[in-house]
């Protein structure tokens, strides 16, 4: 199983991205040689790469018209017997590290499906409007997501509820929508809720996911102070970008970062 190709012989690939004045692989491709695989601590192996003048395979592919060369370096890590058996792309990690709870949960609360979109010159290669070539992570935030996040403290404040209806009735009186019943609760009156759903999430959700639930709760479920409530979950919110720098506390560029991803969120 093949990544891209990308790097200097594709660097329009969706996969890439600036770093300072260079762009480089976010999947970390093409991956060093290595005589022996490594299991570092808290982080991905480091698994065994033959370069072909070790004996390692090599082929070629079409990119644009061109052949190109590919070795051990671009292979993603995989099982052949579970791409038989599924027929599709499946990528296969040793995870080693008390890190695996998120790992392995992150896919199945992962939330909504996205798709990435590069927009170009009628040339196809150069960038349309701008030096700098952009693409759009695009998402699709409905109404139904925030009236799920009243569902769930409903469900947690009101155990003898039986219907949906038993859950938005408040003192005899039935309200139009979960969020109101909240309201007629009284457990909209700080963010203790929204503290709790945070805290919940951070442990079984991670990175990007978690920024996913931070940003939904900021434009659906209007915490009393968005400063303040950033301030007690920038720690989590900050957790991926840390390890991948190699920091145990959130750097000014680290708190940068996330606050535009978090804009980014907001705006789509």
């Amino acid at each position: 199983m093949i990544h891209g190709p990308c790097g200097h012989v594709n660097p329009n690939a969706p996969c890439m991205e600036h770093k300072g004045s260079w762009k480089v692989c976010t999947k970390g491709f093409p991956k060093m040689f290595t005589h022996t695989t490594t299991i570092p601590e808290d982080a991905y192996p480091k698994y065994r790469r033959r370069s072909p003048a070790d004996g390692g395979q090599t082929t070629t592919v079409k990119l644009r018209g061109n052949e190109v060369n590919i070795d051990n370096s671009s292979v993603v890590p995989y099982n052949p017997v579970l791409l038989l058996r599924y027929q599709a792309h499946v990528n296969v990690e040793v995870v080693h590290s008390v890190q695996a709870v998120k790992y392995l949960y992150k896919y199945i609360t992962k939330g909504q499906d996205r798709v990435i979109l590069s927009m170009r010159g009628d040339g196809g290669d150069e960038p349309a409007l701008d030096e700098v070539e952009t693409y759009l992570n695009a998402r699709y935030i409905s109404a139904s997501q925030s009236e799920l996040y009243y569902l769930r403290m409903l469900l947690h404040n009101k155990a003898e509820a039986q219907s949906y209806e038993d859950l938005r009735t408040i003192d005899g009186h039935i309200c139009p929508t979960f969020q109101d019943a909240c309201r007629s609760m009284g457990l909209l009156e700080d963010d203790s809720e929204r503290d709790a759903a945070m805290t919940e999430a951070a442990s079984i959700r991670f990175g990007s996911h978690l920024r996913d639930l931070f940003a939904n709760i900021l434009i659906h479920c209007k915490p009393t102070n968005p400063l303040e409530f950033y301030e007690r979950h920038k720690l989590e919110l900050c957790r991926d970008i840390m390890l991948r720098e190699g920091t145990s506390t959130p750097t000014e560029a680290i708190h940068n970062q996330v606050l535009l991803d978090l804009k980014r969120k907001s705006c789509t």
